[in-house]
């Protein structure tokens, strides 16, 4: 019963769960799972079918960790996904994909994670449900949608360019749509302070009883349209043309500004030159 129930609640697609659960029932797990033995996993994941050996390593690791969480931290796909980015990103830990699905290397890497990242004051447990929740917030959304016709990147925390520009132009964008996500009004300071003038009201304005050339509808919600535009460069090497070209991204928004993202001042000539064309 405890092996089906887990097999629904977890959706580990297993379809002929009596087997499984006839193969633990075979083993002594009730001690080794009390002791934290590691090496029960590899014994519960590797169950015969029929004439086919099947590995239920997902499985095997969610069923021992319901027994015992703090000794047993659940495997899945997005913490796969999660320790990979971060091993690629910061180089906490050097070890090969494979060793992932090594319950006993998987558990190491884990314990590297953690004490890489300062988190020793939180159990096992903690770090697997939190690598758990980030990687199904960010790996579950498509990275890309189609806007016009074309493939458009979505701004995303995993982002996965290579070019030093890209990268800084997407977590840039990250950082903005965060400040969004936290303070729209805060957001909205920000670009007014910066980029446009007093008069830039961006917010939903609700109003009762707005006169119309017409008529006077009893309510209305409106903002006011706006697009910025971005170019970034690792030096000062923006260059009129495509800015100028830029301007063609721009529609009938009633505020138009192109914001050039770079490591160092562009030149006052260059920057002249730019308004002035």
């Amino acid at each position: 019963m405890k092996a089906s129930a887990l097999n629904d609640f977890y959706s580990t697609n297993i379809f002929s769960i009596y087997p499984v659960a006839k193969h633990i029932c075979t083993l002594n797990i009730d001690t080794r799972l009390k002791a934290g033995d590691v090496t029960l996993v590899g014994d519960i994941q590797y169950v015969n079918i029929g004439d086919t050996e099947k590995n239920f390593y997902s499985f095997a690791t969610k069923y021992c960790s319901h027994h015992n969480q703090l000794d047993y931290p659940i495997y899945d796909s997005y913490v796969d996904e999660v320790l990979r980015y971060f091993r690629n990103r910061d180089g906490f830990s050097d070890f090969p994909d494979g060793d992932l699905k090594e319950y006993i290397k998987f558990k190491r890497i884990l314990i590297n994670f953690r004490a890489f990242y300062g988190l020793d004051k939180y159990n096992l447990k903690q770090i697997d449900q939190y690598l758990c929740l980030l990687g199904k917030d960010y790996f579950l959304k498509p990275m890309e949608r189609k806007l016009g016709g074309q493939i458009v990147m979505k701004i995303h925390y995993f982002q996965r360019y290579h070019a030093k520009e890209n990268v800084a132009t997407a977590n840039t964008m990250l950082l903005l749509s965060r400040l969004y996500s936290y303070s729209p009004d805060k957001f909205f300071r920000f670009l007014k302070s910066e980029f446009f003038s007093d008069s830039f009201e961006p917010e939903i304005v609700f109003n009762l009883q707005e006169k119309s050339t017409e008529s006077i509808p009893d309510a209305t919600i409106t903002q006011e349209s706006f697009k910025i535009v971005v170019e970034t460069k690792m030096s000062d090497w923006f260059y009129s043309d495509q800015l100028l070209r830029h301007l063609k991204s721009f529609g009938d928004e009633k505020y138009k500004v192109i914001i050039t993202l770079a490591p160092e001042l562009m030149a006052p000539e260059k920057k002249k030159n730019s308004r002035t064309n």
